[in-house]
This record gives C-alpha cells, structure tokens and sequence, in this order.
C-alpha cells in the first residue's frame, strides 16, 4: 500500500512545473526596487499561465534579498542569495541540479536569459520534459534561445513589464 501511494505522490511531484527565476535578469538591474519586482512578477505570471499550485525559487544578491524576499516571499515563492559573478544563477543552477538528479521536476521554466543556463544543464537536458524561458525582450542568448522548448519574452514599458511575445525555440 506505501508503495503505490509513493508512486502516485512520485508521478504528481514530476508532472508539475517548477519555477527558477533570477530577478535581476528580469528587472534589468543588480539591485530591483520593489515595484520594478512586482511588475516582472505580473508579466511572468501573465505569459507563464500562473504559478499557483507549482514551486517557484527566486534568486538575487545579498544586497537585494530583502525587498526579492519580502515581495516575492508573499507569493510562496522560496528565496536563493548567491553574490558575485553570475551568484544569483549559480544559487538558482544548484536547485535545479538537485531537482532534476532527485526526479522532482521534469517540467521547468527558467525566468533568465542568460546562456549560463544552456551551458550548465545540457548534461541533464534529457531528464528535461518541457523547458520553457522567460526572459526580456533583447536579453536572452542564442544559445538558451535553441536550448528551451518555448521561450516567452517581456518588455518593459515604463514602470510596467508588457507581455511582448511568445515563440517556440
């Protein structure tokens, strides 16, 4: 009886998505201010579908984790710090790995454009189902770009992010 209950909980926890979103990418700056955080929040939700019912983690600097954690943190989400070059993807590519290697997600959207992503998963991109990339309008590289299954672009426009448009890579 344990068994098949661990198999159907096994089967639910993979087939969700799981979210990895570096906020500074999406904001556009190392230190977001609380409204530019709320607004990419909005047009993430807008072109991902939502996120309720699935797992997101953000991740910023040290510098940024209070106002990421407090309007991020309001949501559900789970917050990562990692500083210095590329620290927020490193924090957010070391959940992910884990994720993946455990079988806890099969299903991701990376909210980032950058190819750091493409370079450190393509060993796991097979134990990957569905990848999806959200990112700026100008701010993806080429190589996350072919790496996603879709990828979702937002644009700023003033203080407020504007779904821009959606492709498949």
């Amino acid at each position: 009886m344990l068994r098949s209950y661990v198999s159907v909980l096994s089967a639910t926890a993979s087939a969700r998505r799981m979210h990895f979103i570096d906020i500074e990418n999406l904001v556009g700056t190392g230190l977001p201010c609380e409204s530019g955080v709320s607004s990419v929040r909005r047009a993430y939700d807008l072109v991902v579908g939502g996120t309720t019912g699935e797992l997101v983690t953000v991740a910023c600097n040290h510098k940024a984790a209070a106002v990421v954690g407090f309007t991020m943190g309001l949501s559900g989400a789970q917050l990562q710090r990692g500083s210095g070059p590329d620290g927020a993807d490193l924090a957010l590519l070391a959940v992910i790995r884990r994720e993946v290697l455990k079988g806890r997600v099969r299903r991701l959207v990376i909210g980032s454009g950058d190819a750091i992503f493409a370079r450190e998963l393509s060993d796991l991109r097979h134990l990957i189902d569905e990848l999806d990339v959200v990112a700026r309008v100008g701010g993806i590289g080429a190589e996350l770009y072919r790496f996603a299954d879709r990828v979702h672009l937002i644009e700023p426009s003033g203080a407020e992010f504007a779904v821009h448009l959606e492709v498949a890579a």
